[in-house]
Formats: structure tokens, C-alpha cells, sequence
């Protein structure tokens, strides 16, 4: 009999940790949908007004090194601290660095031009994030209807 009472008591131990954890993940799931509908709606209403999604959306910086690549050392010279060439080239590193930036851009929006249009004023964005909100819509209403009502 004692070892049914001990078994009992782990077993009902196991099944309030289990309910805890279930809650925590459900409550969990449930702040982050409720949050990502929010905040897609608020961003397709009005795109320009500062929202949640703005951190997310704006292209990440990349920061360059100033050095010249194998091969162009003849071009570039190296510089004192007052930003003079000392040596042979009529390139400093950081003018080579602009140049290579702007090479690599005008690559890139011939490359990606067409798609960049197409995204110019977030139109793409915004149509994916409509999709997406009328898509799931029923279920953030039914997530929040569900969890006022205590379901």
C-alpha cells in the first residue's frame, strides 16, 4: 500500500511539472502569434509610422575593411597618420574601400535591379504580411477568443 502512495505521489508530481511546462510553452506561443499579428497589421495599415517590424525590416550595414586586395598593391600606397600617401599609388586604402563599395552597389543594382523595383516602396512586403494576416487571421482571433474564455 505504501508503495502505491509513493507511486501515486510521483506520478502526480510529474503530471503538475508536466502541466507547468504545457503552460508556460502554450502561454509562450500564444504571446508570440498574438505579438506577430499585431504587429503585421499595424505594419500593413501604416508603413511608414514606426513599429516592431522596423528593426527587423531595414537591410543590415556591413562594415568593410580598408585594405587593398591581392593583386592591387601597386594602386594603392600606404598612408600616414595625417592620411598622406608614403609610399607609391595614387590610391589610399580607404579611397579603394569607397571604390570597391560603389563597384560592388552598382553590381548589385544591376544584378538586382528589377527585384529592388518591385520592392521600392514595400509593396511586396506588404502584400506578403496582408496574405499572411488574412491567412492566419482566424487563428489569432480564435488564440485570443480561446485564451478570454479560458479555454
Amino acid at each position: 500500500m505504501q508503495a502505491l502512495v509513493y507511486f501515486l505521489v510521483v506520478v502526480g508530481w510529474i503530471l503538475v511539472a508536466g502541466t507547468f511546462i504545457l503552460c508556460g510553452v502554450f502561454l509562450l506561443l500564444h504571446n508570440v502569434v498574438a505579438d506577430a499579428c499585431v504587429s503585421m497589421d499595424e505594419w500593413v495599415q501604416n508603413p511608414t509610422a514606426h513599429t516592431a517590424l522596423d528593426d527587423i525590416l531595414p537591410a543590415a550595414l556591413v562594415k568593410r575593411s580598408c585594405k587593398c586586395h591581392r593583386g592591387m598593391e601597386e594602386v594603392c600606397c600606404e598612408v600616414s597618420s595625417a592620411g598622406i600617401c608614403t609610399t607609391p599609388g595614387r590610391l589610399t586604402p580607404n579611397f579603394y574601400s569607397q571604390m570597391e563599395a560603389a563597384v560592388n552597389v552598382s553590381y548589385g543594382l544591376y544584378r538586382y535591379g528589377p527585384f529592388l523595383v518591385d520592392l521600392q516602396d514595400c509593396t511586396f512586403v506588404r502584400d506578403a504580411f496582408t496574405n499572411v494576416s488574412n491567412r492566419i487571421a482566424l487563428v489569432c482571433e480564435s488564440t485570443v477568443a480561446g485564451s478570454t474564455l479560458g479555454w
